[in-house]
Order: C-alpha cells, then sequence, then structure tokens
C-alpha cells in the first residue's frame, strides 16, 4: 500500500515536519527528510496496530 507524505522543511533551521495525505494526525518531526519519513512509516504501523485491536461498537443502524 503505497500513499502520500508530505514534507515541510523550516525556512532557516534544519528541521523538518511531515504528515500522512490520507491521515493528516499521523506526523512527524526531525532532523532529516529521512528521520522523518522513518517516523511516519513506525507511526504508520503503531497506529493501524492498535486501530487493528479497536472493538467496534454498533450504535445504530441506519437506512438508506
Amino acid at each position: 500500500m503505497k500513499t502520500k507524505a508530505y514534507i515541510i522543511k523550516q525556512n532557516d533551521q534544519n528541521i523538518f515536519f511531515g504528515f500522512r495525505s490520507d491521515y493528516p494526525a499521523i506526523c512527524a518531526q526531525g532532523d532529516s527528510v529521512d528521520v522523518v519519513h522513518s517516523k511516519l512509516k513506525d507511526f504508520s504501523r503503531i497506529y493501524f496496530e492498535y486501530m487493528g485491536k479497536m472493538e467496534i461498537e454498533t450504535q445504530e443502524l441506519i437506512s438508506l
């Protein structure tokens, strides 16, 4: 599965901030693009492992 990540560099320093386009809450900060990319992969894996353990509870049925 592939997704896009956006990485932003602060103008006057080597500080990078990145986030996934499909899940903007998954974000990371680091001192290089490679560090941010690696963190985004790790955080994505952790997020989806966590969400896979969540139980889904149906509150109400909606008919269309």
